[in-house]
């Protein structure tokens, strides 16, 4: 017989409560037994709200915890598999999940002896050795003894926001675009936040160890160009050891050298070669390798530029209007803007304020 007992019993969500059927199924079907009883809970928020006393009454995430280092392991590897995901990323001690329906999971891994409270089928972590990083999120209520299921909250990963990456590496913004006025200072350096994915753990690079990301610059190209105009490093180094640290870092982008640039349109590319060493040879192989491009345009002193090139706006009928957004015009002389058309939009309208004219 299937697992159900999260149905009209945890969530208000029913789709929240299919996502736990299926995992805590999955359990079973993996461990047989009654593993799902003392090696795979509910914690967290949740299962602090059905235990007495305490306040807790909005999950932002579902949690579960579990001690059996296979039972990890098998979500490591299948949990895509299990339900619909959406993004995922597996960490040393746990896989942080968002779900096709927007809800946030973890699955997590402690080398403890839980300690079970066992609520209408549902097995919960004992309250008083949930961990507390897994009650930052909590959000309060009123605790009556006869707790109705729960409302889901506003999408927030605890631990402390702890940002979720989509399934893979993810590097954001995808690309980045610099702006030099010849004379001038030069542009601040810009930080590329970017997640790796936890490599040591994938079936897929399971023949290689000692992982690490070597960060360089390539295809740096426009005319008269003599040299690379960009440098990228994490932690002022151009390798970084994955092995041992945190799996999202920053990577400064900076521009260098300009004194040898023209004024013109120049392009490059940032790449953070995985190197990872082959078990049987020991020798080092790139197993992946991740890029963002980037734009340079340098303006001597008689150029003008726009930027953004573009603007585009999205809005669903009947939400809030989305905000405005800011163009940049840069020019070292007098100027005059004209704008033939400019546009409003009005609810279901879209209305015509032209014309206007900036002189300086």
């Amino acid at each position: 017989m299937a697992y159900t007992a999260f149905t009209n019993t945890i969530f208000q969500n029913w789709s929240a409560n299919t996502l736990c059927n299926k995992l805590v199924q999955a359990v079973i079907d993996f461990s047989g037994g009654n593993a799902h009883q003392t090696k795979f809970l509910l914690t967290g928020c949740v299962a602090d709200y059905f235990q007495f006393p305490n306040t807790n009454m909005t999950a932002n995430t579902i949690s579960f915890v579990t001690s059996d280092a296979a039972i990890y392991a098998y979500f490591v590897a299948n949990v895509a598999n299990i339900i619909n995901v959406r993004g995922a990323i597996a960490y040393k001690d746990r896989i942080a999940i968002i779900s096709q329906e927007g809800y946030n999971v973890e699955i997590w891994y402690r080398d403890i002896s839980l300690s079970v409270t066992e609520y209408s089928g549902v097995y919960l972590q004992t309250g008083t050795q949930i961990s507390v990083a897994l009650m930052a999120n909590c959000q309060n209520g009123t605790f009556t003894g006869d707790e109705v299921p729960m409302p889901w909250g506003t999408g927030v990963f605890s631990p402390g926001g702890t940002a979720l990456y989509e399934e893979g590496s993810k590097i954001f913004p995808g690309s980045l675009s610099f702006q030099y006025v010849q004379g001038a200072s030069v542009p601040l350096a810009k930080s590329v936040s970017t997640g790796f994915r936890n490599y040591a753990v994938l079936a897929d690079f399971n023949r290689y160890k000692d992982f690490k990301a070597v960060i360089s610059v390539a295809d740096a190209n426009g005319k008269g160009l003599q040299t690379d105009f960009l440098s990228a490093k994490i932690n002022a180094s151009t390798t970084y050891i994955l092995a041992g640290n945190p799996t999202k870092v920053q990577t400064v982008v900076s521009l260098v050298d300009l004194d040898l640039v023209d004024a013109g349109e120049y392009n490059a590319t940032v790449l953070w070669d995985i190197v990872g060493t082959n078990n049987i040879t020991n020798i080092e192989e790139v197993v992946d390798t991740l890029s963002i491009p980037v734009n340079l345009t340098v303006l001597g002193d008689t150029q003008s530029s726009v930027s953004p090139r573009s603007l585009v706006f999205e809005h669903v009928l009947g939400e809030a209007m989305p905000p405005g957004k800011s163009l940049q015009f840069i020019n070292s002389g007098n100027f005059t803007l004209s704008g033939a058309r400019f546009y409003t939009f009005l609810g279901r309208e879209l209305q015509d304020t032209s014309s206007r004219t900036l002189s300086k």
